[in-house]
Order: C-alpha cells, then sequence, then structure tokens
C-alpha cells in the first residue's frame, strides 16, 4: 500500500505497509450531481485499520504489525463520472481528507522508520484512495443496467442484445446519459436493413425525477432482424397448446410473415404495426383455410411491483382478418363461429409477437432505484417515458 526509501540502498533503511483489516462504525455517503460529475461526502465514525510493517533500520531487517485509528474520517471531492471506450469511468479527484483524533501505535518501530513513512501524513493520501476504491464500485454496479451485453430468446430466437454508454452529462440537477443499443438476431444475414429516420433529439428535463427516451429505430432494428432470422416464423401443433376452439378445428397452423413489424412514434407514444403475418391451418397435412393477419397495437411500459424495473409491453390490439382461397383444399367456406375462433386465434398471436419481442428491448435502469407513477408520451420519432423514484 505505501513504502518509503529503498531495500538495498547505501543507507539500509526503508518501510512498507500493508493494509490487512479495515473496521469501521456508522458509515454516511452521499452524492450530489455537479457539472462534471458527482460530489462525494463520506462520513466513517470508529475507523480501526490494521496494518503489517516491513522495514529496515542500520541494516536490520524487521517487520511488525500495527494499528491506525480515528474516531472520524471525512473524505470530500469531486467523483468525476465519464465515458471511455463505450464504459462509463469514475474516479475521484483531489480528496479532502481529515481525520479526528488521529492515533498511531507503532510501539518498537526504530525511530528512524517512522519519520521516514510519515505516516500520520500519509494517511490522507491513502484514505482517499481506499474510499475511491470502495466508492466507485457502488456507482458501477448502480450504472450496470446502462451498460449491459447479454443474449435473449425472443419468440424462440437467440437476439444479442448491446446497451453501452456513448456520453454523460451532469449539471446540479442530474444527468443526462446517451445510450447505443444494438438488437440482432443471430441468423439474420437476408436482412436488407431498416429504414432509419434521423430524428431531433428529444428535450430531456432533469428538474425532478427521471426520463427515458427510447428511439423508434431501436425497436424497427430488432424487428428486422427477428423477420430475417426468420423469427416471427413459426409451425404451432394447436393440439397440445392453449388454443381454445381453434386447436379443436384444425391439427396445426403454419406462420410466416410477408414482411417486418415495424414501430413508429405518434402523438399517444409508440405503435406496432403488424403486417401480412401469413397463417395456413392444416388437418393432417392439408391445408384447408389461410388467413392474412393485420394488426396495430400501442407500445406501452409496465413497471414491476417489487422492483420498479420498467418494460415494454403491448396493449390491446386492433385486429384484421382476411379469409384466402389461395392454396388451400376447397371453397374455403367458414361458419362464424369458426371465423371467431380463427379471429381470437389471430388476436392472441399479435399479442404474443408484440409482447415477446418488445419485451426484449432494454430499458435503462439504475440499481437500488424504483420506478413510479409512470407516464408516457412521444417526442420527435422517440418513446419519452417519465415518473418519480424512489
Amino acid at each position: 500500500m505505501y513504502s518509503a526509501g529503498a531495500p538495498n540502498g547505501p543507507d539500509c533503511l526503508y518501510g512498507m505497509a500493508s493494509i490487512t483489516s479495515v473496521s469501521v462504525g456508522t458509515v454516511s455517503i452521499s452524492l450530489l450531481p455537479q457539472p462534471g460529475g458527482l460530489y462525494l461526502d463520506a462520513e466513517i465514525d470508529a475507523l480501526d485499520i490494521g496494518m503489517h510493517l516491513d522495514y529496515a533500520a542500520a541494516c536490520i531487517d524487521g517487520s511488525r504489525d500495527i494499528t491506525v485509528g480515528a474516531d472520524h474520517l471525512s473524505v470530500s471531492g469531486m467523483m468525476t463520472v465519464g465515458v471511455t471506450g463505450g464504459a462509463f469511468d469514475i474516479h475521484l479527484d483531489s480528496p479532502n481528507v481529515q481525520l479526528t483524533n488521529f492515533n498511531l501505535e507503532l510501539g518498537g518501530v526504530p525511530g528512524a522508520v517512522v519519520d521516514l513513512l510519515s505516516l500520520d501524513t500519509a494517511m490522507g493520501p491513502i484514505l482517499g484512495w481506499a474510499t475511491e476504491k470502495f466508492v466507485t464500485p457502488m456507482l458501477n454496479k448502480s450504472l450496470a443496467g446502462l451498460n449491459n451485453v447479454k443474449t435473449v430468446a425472443v419468440l424462440g430466437a437467440m437476439v444479442d442484445v448491446s446497451v453501452t454508454p456513448s456520453s454523460i452529462d451532469f449539471t446540479t440537477d442530474g444527468a443526462i446519459i446517451e445510450l447505443d443499443s444494438s438488437l440482432r438476431a443471430r441468423g439474420d444475414d437476408r436482412g436488407p436493413g431498416f429504414v432509419m429516420v434521423p430524428n431531433t433529439v428529444p428535450a430531456m428535463d432533469t428538474s425532478h425525477g427521471f426520463q427515458v427516451a427510447v428511439a423508434d429505430d431501436a425497436a424497427n432494428q430488432l424487428f428486422l432482424s427477428l423477420w430475417a432470422a426468420k423469427g416471427l416464423d413459426k409451425t404451432l401443433d394447436l393440439k397440445t397448446g392453449p388454443y381454445g376452439d381453434v386447436g379443436v378445428l384444425y391439427d396445426s397452423v403454419n406462420i410466416s410473415a410477408l414482411v417486418p413489424p415495424y414501430v413508429d412514434a405518434s402523438s399517444d407514444g409508440l405503435k406496432l404495426t403488424i403486417g401480412d403475418l401469413m397463417a395456413t391451418f392444416l388437418l393432417g397435412n392439408e391445408a384447408v383455410t389461410k388467413i392474412a393477419i393485420n394488426a396495430q397495437v400501442d407500445v406501452k411500459v409496465n413497471a414491476d411491483a417489487t422492483t420498479g424495473a420498467m418494460r415494454l409491453d403491448v396493449g390491446n390490439p386492433t385486429v384484421y382478418v382476411d379469409i384466402l382461397d389461395e392454396g388451400v383444399m376447397g371453397a374455403n367456406v367458414l361458419s362464424s363461429s369458426q371465423f371467431e375462433a380463427l379471429t381470437s386465434f389471430a388476436l392472441s398471436r399479435v399479442v404474443a409477437v408484440g409482447s415477446g419481442s418488445v419485451g426484449a428491448i432494454p430499458l435503462p435502469a439504475v440499481g437500488g432505484v424504483k420506478m413510479t407513477d409512470l407516464a408516457i408520451g412521444e417526442q420527435h420519432g422517440y418513446l419519452v417515458v417519465q415518473g418519480n423514484v424512489q
């Protein structure tokens, strides 16, 4: 942890101190936003530090366990928070360290070594460094939800999700953090890409609570990738699942998406449009009914009642079902009850596709913070969620 002198120097005088234990009483840590980062104020009572000292005086080696203590330790300074290489960069600048009733037990250590080490003055910078090493992991853990790389299953397809910070700007009110996201389904090589419409960056309000702005392009990247990887195409055994009346009428159904779903922002938030989702129903190996499903559904945000973590979901969709004759056996004439069963299946499938896909879109989360009183709006192609924190 700290050394002075040289073990092999001509005067054979050196000392090296290593911390072996730390115990404290009451600890209070506060962080206040300031331009450039967070102002740290750490107040610690009953500080007791165990150290091991190796030394040499007059070319005679020695070692000893020593104790350093104080009734109170105060560490303050600016925790600068930036972004370097897609990761948060946090460090404590020029900490101000104050010790109250500092005591140092060095019985048996030669006076020349005591004078060389000057632990009474050296402990300030050492404790400032130790405080930084304690607080920085806490901040990194809290910000971990804003810097996340993972793989999730979406409608049976594996999707690589990456969220990385690109910038962070602090004021006395709070911070605005910009995040880059990538949502790619594995096996989407046939995808032609999606049309990205440059949007005006929304005006974020840091005066109270929180705001989260999610670009509609983030969702459309996911939908195009899922479609390209055929993650929306399914064959379902209707006899083995909770498919209701449609499971009585048919044995199985082949589902394919002719075009990718897409999300766009409106004055009411985000809307998901699902177009030309084709469903071919089979009895045995024969296709007997075919329908085209088109739907539009609002995208909403839910908060976990326990953790407060936010998640995108869908509301009640508006669904349109067209009966098709092409590629089916017979005239494909349906009774009203059969049509109702198909419509019910279409409704459930739209909800499954919508909820299962938009739920994979990551929403920023800060550790230890619960989101409440959620409200949804729209700004320039962004879904804007705001609320309070606990």
